[in-house]
């Protein structure tokens, strides 16, 4: 393992930890494994990108396509072409989505339901601490 992939773990891995904070201000845990998958799927691409030598903002643009990817697989899979790729309807319900996230998070207080809203939260939170953290360690 190179120095490289090692500080790429690591990074991922202390995202992951960062992130479980946040694990009591909600009453069902089951967003964890979807974070942690998005943490994951930000510093492979991220790894595998540099790996082979391509330019840093390439890098992020392509961490952030992946990760707003996974993002529609949790919450507008129904409105894509197979399950995965964006459509006018997708981008619709995205927005429509992360708007009663942040109405959910401005109404309610912790600990919080896990609906879809707060779901694209939590996993779009934790995989833009995991781009931060590849960005700026790795």
């Amino acid at each position: 393992m190179t120095g490289r992939t090692r500080l790429a773990v690591v990074g991922a891995l202390a995202s992951a930890l960062g992130v479980l904070t946040l694990a009591p201000v909600t009453q069902e845990h089951d967003w964890l494994v979807p974070a942690a998958i998005g943490i994951v799927i930000v510093a492979a691409v991220g790894l595998g990108l540099r790996r082979v030598g391509v330019p840093l903002p390439l890098v992020i643009v392509a961490q952030l396509t992946a990760l707003v990817l996974w993002l529609g697989v949790l919450v507008a899979a129904d409105v894509a072409w197979f399950g995965v790729v964006p459509t006018v309807s997708w981008a619709r319900r995205m927005g429509i989505v992360f708007t009663d996230g942040i109405s959910a998070v401005l109404q309610y207080a912790a600990p919080i339901a896990v609906t879809r809203g707060i779901l694209l939260l939590l996993v779009g939170g934790a995989g833009l601490v995991a781009l931060l953290v590849d960005v700026f360690a790795v």
